[in-house]
Formats: structure tokens, sequence, C-alpha cells
């Protein structure tokens, strides 16, 4: 390579983005010019028509032109499905401060990587007594999916109080028709410590979820055990494509089964529900599960090329193409333009923890 085509990199970072740096060469006598990108001499990128379109960014780094094209991972919907009826709180124990506490934390750490929405069961407004609607109205999205909505959920929850019976087969087909007007990759994530209710039975009521000095079921219909139309809308939300992770709270030994049931249609692979008893193990079970369903594929909008130019580091440590790996902590194109991270590389990701991933074409090759 002529001595003024300097080997010189231009890196910009997108955090938890991804950024492509497509160098080209300003002559083309060297064979240089063009790898890896696709671009024209001068550094531009070929239109579709087979004219020349402007760069997005283009930079002379003393010889070495580069365009510079990003974009963003895949981020997920993740909707909160937060039971708020009065057994989450009575004398003596608290389940509800510390849910909140957990949820506030596990999106504060996430909140640039998912899309976290808030939906709490029953609806604000609801009373403790026994009659019909009065204790079951069905949740609503209070805090919309999108990215930096830690803040938001924190207020939206702070102050609030438990109230009301268990209307969680209402309040998951509610969330269901909300989630489908979405685009994108949608989960939702139920945290709970009481069997579903809130439903008139047709043919009597099978079993009761009432707890000692409420209101009897034979006086109470709404306290009758809603099993089956619990199981059916998480079901349903697995066949348009949602999962369902299912917490129980200190959940009752005898609705375990119950819950089990609604795990098991969720398409998460598991066939429990996930049991959890104070905010510290409901904030690591969260954190484990909404760091899974972060992306490890990005779409890139421009073709990689030649990957032999291609460098990938998680926080500036360079990830090995998998031709060069000596284990599954490797990275691979996926089609012309998605750069896949893999195995250790992945599973870095989702560790919970923020990470920096870059993506840059350089001047000369990287990988012989």
């Amino acid at each position: 390579m002529p001595a003024h085509h300097s080997n010189r990199i231009l890196i910009l970072v997108v955090s938890f983005g991804v950024t492509i740096g497509a160098c080209a060469a300003k002559d083309s006598d060297d064979g240089m010019a063009n790898r890896g990108s696709g671009a024209g001499a001068d550094g531009s990128s070929p239109a579709p028509d087979g004219g020349r379109a402007p760069p997005a960014t283009s930079y002379d780094a003393g010889g070495c032109d580069l365009v510079v094209v990003s974009t963003e991972p895949d981020q997920a919907n993740v909707l909160i499905v937060l039971d708020r009826s009065g057994s989450m709180r009575g004398e003596g124990y608290n389940r509800w401060g510390p849910a909140k506490r957990a949820v506030r934390e596990v999106t504060a750490a996430l909140e640039d990587r998912l899309r976290f929405g808030l939906t709490v069961f029953p609806a604000l407004g609801s009373r403790s007594i026994c009659g019909e609607g009065a204790a079951c109205p069905a949740g609503e999205v209070r805090v919309h999916p999108a990215l930096g909505t830690s803040a938001a959920i924190d207020a939206d929850l702070e102050g609030m109080g438990v109230a009301g019976a268990t209307p969680t087969a209402r309040t998951l087909r509610r969330s269901h028709r909300y989630l489908a007007e979405l685009e994108g990759r949608s989960y939702v994530l139920l945290i709970t410590d009481g069997a579903p209710n809130c439903n008139y039975p047709e043919s009597g009521c099978g079993e009761c979820t009432a707890r000692p000095g409420d209101v009897p079921c034979s006086e109470c219909p709404l306290q009758c055990l809603d099993d089956a139309g619990a199981v059916e809308a998480v079901r349903n939300l697995a066949a348009d494509g949602i999962k369902t992770w299912v917490f129980g709270y200190e959940l009752a030994a005898q609705f375990g089964a119950v819950m089990n049931r609604l795990a098991a249609v969720g398409d998460t692979g598991l066939s429990e529900y996930i049991p959890v008893s104070d905010d510290a193990t409901l904030r690591a079970a969260l954190s484990a599960v909404a760091g899974s369903v972060i992306p490890c594929e990005y779409e890139l909008d421009h073709p990689i090329g030649d990957v032999s130019f291609v460098r990938v580091t998680i926080d500036d440590e360079t990830v090995p193409h998998e031709s060069a790996a000596s284990d599954d902590n490797a990275w691979r194109v996926e089609g012309d333009s998605t750069v896949a991270l893999l195995g250790g590389a992945c599973a870095t990701l989702r560790d919970g923890e923020p990470h920096e991933v870059r993506v840059q074409v350089e001047c000369e090759p990287v990988l012989y």
C-alpha cells in the first residue's frame, strides 16, 4: 500500500448499537479500494439504480476515505404485568414494596436495550369489597413500551397502593390486544402472588381463592378460581408469538399447579412458574429473563462484503470471526448485512450489564 494510504480507521460508537466504517482508498492501484464495503472509489455508497448515493458520513483519515453507516439492534417490547391486588400487602408482610423496587432496578439497568412498558392489575380505583366489577377491572397499560422508560415506570408506581382481586385473564386479554398493534417482538413478564379470579363461573365454583377473612365464595363468586380463562389468555398470546414468563411471588402452595399450567403454555421453554420470595430474588429472576430477550443479531443498512476486513468488538475486546474462533465466542454474517453474535459473545450481551458493541470495516485485513 502506498505510504500516503495510512491505515487509519474512524470509530463511531452508538451505545449498544452498531457502527460500520467502510474504508475505501483514494486510489485503486494498490488493490484496496472498495474492499469490504461496496463503496465507490470516492467513498460514496452505490445507489440501487447503479448511480452514486451520498455517504451517510465521510471522513478523510490521511488518505483513507470512510463511509459510515449505522443501525440499532431490534429492541424488544417487554410489558411488565404487575399484580397489585390486596394480597400483595397485608398485616405483617409486604410484597408490594419489594416488587416495585425490583421492577425499578431491572428497568433502569436495561432500559437502553429493551422497550419496557408497565401494566398493573386490577386497575386503579378497585375496592377490596365484593361486588360485581368492584374489585376486578382489568389492568391497562400505564407506561407504553419504549426505550428509557425506567423513570416513568418508577414515577407511576411511586405512591401506588394495593387493592382489589386478581383479574389475571382479563388483564392478559387486554394486554394482548395492545401488544398485537405494536411493531417488533413482544414479551410479557407476569408477576403475581395469587391465583386468577374475577370470573363468574357458569358451572359453580370449582375452587375458591378467598383468604381467611375474605367474603366466602358462596357469597362472592368473583373469588372463584379462573384457571381456564387465564390459561387460554396465555395460550392465545403465545399463538401470536408473544411469550409469557410467570413469576410467582410467595405463591400459596395450593395454587402452584395452576401457575405451572400458565407457565407451560407461555412458549418460553419452561414448564413451571418462576418462584420468587423478595426483591432480591425477583430482581435476579427478572434480570435473567429480560436479559435473555436482548437481541444478538444486528441488521445493518449496508452490506458487509469481505469479512476479512471486519472487526467486531464488545467493550473494546475483539470477538473473532467464527472461522478463526477457538470456541463458541464468535460472530458471523447472516445474509449479506446481518452480524450475529454467537455463544459466549451473545451471553455477554445478555448478562444484565451495560455493554458497547462495535462493528468496523478496516483498511487492511484483520482476518487471514
